[in-house]
């Protein structure tokens, strides 16, 4: 088995998303393909926004808020400590 494996192989390259990208798939983890409640259109695009583009960041993020009450000053909350975080800068 282990001589089929590839010795050396090119990294692949992925872009980061874009806060759209980045707010659908939040979206689509915390509500499991029900629509975002209205009193969440302003801060979860927020804390979409400060996963910086990081595909794991928005999924690890999203598997905390999707247990958590669904008000919007606690998605504040969360988007205001992710933004004191370095990620990717």
């Amino acid at each position: 088995m282990a001589k089929h494996l590839q010795h050396h192989s090119d990294p692949y390259s992925l872009s980061f998303l874009t806060s759209k990208e980045s707010w659908e798939l939040l979206e689509k983890k915390v509500f499991r393909g029900e629509s975002c409640p209205p009193d969440l259109l302003e801060a979860g695009p927020q804390v979409a926004l400060h996963c910086k583009g990081l595909p794991l960041v928005v999924v690890l993020i999203a598997g905390i808020i999707a247990e958590m009450e669904k008000e919007a000053s606690l998605w504040l909350k969360v988007a205001n400590d992710l933004s004191s975080f370095s990620l990717g800068e």
